[in-house]
């Protein structure tokens, strides 16, 4: 969600049975309504927050009798918080912002094979060209793409060794390494026999 769509959720937008979050086209950027799918630990939160009599905002603020939702620099000291009680930096050590998460969320569920049509339907981009600036690849994920190209191209080597492919002097290959772990892969490896 984007800041103010979550910042604003009311409780009738959100239905925890299903796990989904329906957004009306007047309070989405993109002027259509959406649905947002909850991931069980956002729902595990949602659960959490007691509804406040009156008003009708999940994240209602207690010092506005009028049924107004938190502000927006409510929001923001709370996820300054959140920050930095959970010790979060980027890549570099420098500091992580709120939309930072929308990056992040996009360019993991990018690089774990998502579909990018369901990605921008997901999060709320109307065209491929917006969707693919909040895809921003990093080491980790070029790390994971070499290890699964590594444990690939040694799969087809070995099974070519077998079937004798490989002359005793062609290309001075005499062995294929074993397993090889690279510490820190947020993916699942292609398995060695995978086709």
């Amino acid at each position: 969600c984007r800041r103010d769509e979550i910042r604003c959720l009311r409780w009738d937008e959100t239905d925890l049975q299903a796990g989904i979050i329906r957004l009306p086209w007047t309070r989405t950027k993109a002027k259509r309504d959406r649905s947002i799918t909850l991931s069980a630990a956002a729902l595990l939160t949602l659960e959490m927050i007691p509804v406040v009599a009156g008003n009708p905002h999940v994240f209602a603020n207690p010092l506005r009798a009028n049924g107004k939702p938190i502000t927006k620099s409510t929001l923001g000291e709370w996820f300054e918080d959140a920050r930095a009680a959970s010790g979060v930096t980027g890549p570099k050590g420098q500091p992580v912002w709120l939309h930072t998460l929308r990056h992040t969320w996009a360019t993991d569920m990018a690089t774990m094979g998502l579909p990018i049509p369901v990605l921008m339907n997901m999060g709320g981009w109307a065209t491929k060209k917006t969707a693919d600036k909040y895809i921003n690849i990093a080491d980790r994920h070029r790390a994971a793409a070499r290890e699964q190209m590594d444990e690939r191209s040694i799969a087809i080597t070995r099974s070519l060794q077998q079937k004798g492919a490989f002359g005793p002097k062609s290309v001075g290959l005499r062995s294929v390494p074993t397993e090889k772990k690279v510490e820190g892969n947020p993916y699942q490896p292609l398995s060695a026999g995978a086709k």
